[in-house]
């Protein structure tokens, strides 16, 4: 299939591409990749992306944890894999377009997902508008906060705002994690990634880098994921 959209923000392509046996719909925005699933019903709720398993990794090392903010939605791909994995914990999605909200629910199984794993529909709320306004007036605590927004391929500059850092912390519990997926070069941060990380070590008690190990001499670019627990 392939469906092309045209907004106020960009045009969005939504495809099917056959990759190893495997049928994929993958949703671009621009010149970048914003979202994918598996077609195969027993396989629409799995992760797609590598940086997501980083995302996870904190999710299943904090089984306390109650609460999680995700910072973009897209296709909804990880929050599909959420509730099916965590039957006892809550997601908030910050998405700033409801139309691409609209469009995982139609072409992305979002809605087949929610029917399944959330019943009641208490367990997935979706807030439309702009993350990082929220994080400023924001009351409610959370556990986790994972943050993928992206439009395409193109990150906003208050992702790497220090102000977007100290926000967070205070939205964070004590023993709160922030997770943020940015761009890497080979096994190395770009500048601004780097520059993320001083800033993570300001207001967090323990920052990490999650990366798998490529070994590649060539400066691939990809993503990774740079971790801050335990706010300060």
């Amino acid at each position: 299939m392939y469906e092309e959209f045209d907004y106020d923000f960009g045009t969005v392509i939504i495809f099917d591409r056959d990759i190893g046996g495997q049928t994929i719909r993958l949703m671009a925005i621009g010149d970048g990749h914003q979202s994918a699933v598996f077609n195969a019903p027993e396989r629409r709720c799995e992760i797609m992306f590598p940086y997501m398993f980083g995302f996870d990794a904190e999710v299943k090392n904090f089984p306390e944890s109650r609460n999680v903010l995700l910072m973009g939605g897209g296709g909804f791909s990880y929050p599909r894999y959420f509730l099916s994995a965590y039957p006892d914990k809550k997601m908030d999605v910050l998405e700033l377009y409801k139309e691409i909200h609209l469009l995982a629910k139609k072409y992305f199984y979002l809605d087949e997902c929610v029917e399944k794993y959330d019943i009641q529909g208490e367990r997935l709320n979706v807030i439309y508008g702009d993350a990082y306004k929220y994080l400023r007036s924001c009351a409610k605590k959370y556990d986790i906060i994972l943050n993928d927004t992206y439009n395409g391929d193109k990150a906003p500059r208050a992702m790497y705002a220090h102000r977007t850092i100290k926000d967070i912390a205070k939205l964070l519990t004590p023993n709160g994690v922030y997770a943020v997926n940015i761009f890497c070069m080979g096994n190395d941060l770009t500048k601004r990634g780097a520059a993320m990380k001083k800033a993570l070590d300001k207001h967090f008690y323990e920052t990490e880098v999650v990366m798998d190990r490529i070994n590649e001499i060539s400066k691939v670019v990809r993503n990774c994921v740079v971790v801050g627990r335990r706010p300060k």
